[in-house]
């Protein structure tokens, strides 16, 4: 294979790990704990929703805010829809749901620093495979 084609891919495939890292670098705005909606978590979900939502069963993700979006809890439905709740003090069921996505979620800032960490080696283990087959066609000229 062609060394010039080689730089080619290792440069197309250093830029896209760049967009994923400004990517990951926007998770930390988000501010979010997150829960996956499964079969162990759904009967406690449905319950804590059962006045505030109408379509229960299409609930894929719940995240309850901290930070900025402290006192809101988000649910994320298959089809791509967002529906935001506000934790207001008289509001015992959305804030036993807080609670329980907080005590059972993750953090989407744990979640950031795990992907950027894991896209910074892959970035850097491209770039020492660029110096050597530039070093290396650099060896074959001066031969």
């Amino acid at each position: 294979m062609n060394k010039d084609y080689k730089i080619s891919i290792i440069n197309i495939l250093s830029l896209i790990i760049i967009m994923f890292l400004l990517y990951s670098f926007s998770l930390y705005f988000e501010e979010k704990i997150v829960l996956k909606v499964d079969s162990s978590n759904k009967e406690k979900i449905e319950k804590c929703l059962a006045n505030y939502t109408e379509n229960v069963d299409f609930i894929e993700k719940v995240a309850a805010g901290h930070g900025w979006n402290s006192g809101h809890v988000y649910l994320y439905n298959y089809f791509g829809g967002v529906e935001e709740l506000i934790v207001s003090d008289g509001d015992s069921k959305i804030g036993e749901l807080d609670s329980y996505i907080r005590e059972n979620g993750y953090s989407l800032d744990a979640v950031a620093t795990r992907n950027i960490i894991i896209l910074i080696i892959g970035l850097c283990c491209l770039i020492i495979i660029k110096i050597n087959i530039k070093n290396q066609k650099l060896l074959k000229r001066n031969q």
